[in-house]
């Protein structure tokens, strides 16, 4: 799971919110700003995808309490897109390599579908790379 770091920034009558490590993702906060700086969170992460750029991960420590959570799914799907990128390929490499449709590729990488952990793992394996699990005490 990745959990970013929030700043706030309550100045002139306004609260805005943004992640520490990717201040671009910010939003003039309304009713929940941890639920809002998460759309805008996805929307960034899409938009990394379409143009092909790495996906910014945390590295700042959040708050104990105040954070925006990317699931241990959406967490492994961008590090597998991550590591799609930096070595060069997109989706339709990575389908052409595992004799699969393109959409089938897509849709195991689209952080909002069901994820198939045994096919993030062959995707990773056209880039030279595997997944490694372990636990951690909470």
């Amino acid at each position: 799971m990745f959990k970013y770091a929030v700043r706030v920034d309550a100045s002139q009558g306004k609260v805005k919110v943004a992640l520490v490590d990717w201040p671009e993702v910010s939003v003039a906060a309304r009713r929940d700003p941890l639920i809002e700086l998460k759309g805008a969170l996805l929307a960034e992460i899409a938009r990394c995808v379409r143009s092909k750029l790495p996906i910014r991960v945390p590295k700042a420590r959040p708050s104990p309490s105040f954070f925006v959570r990317l699931s241990p799914g959406e967490a492994l799907k961008v590090m597998v897109i991550n590591e799609m990128f930096a070595s060069g390929r997109d989706f339709r490499a990575a389908a052409a390599s595992l004799n699969l449709p393109e959409r089938v590729i897509r849709q195991a990488l689209d952080l909002g579908q069901p994820t198939d952990v045994e096919l993030l793992n062959r995707i990773l394996a056209v880039v030279g790379k595997r997944l490694l699990a372990y636990t951690v005490a909470c």
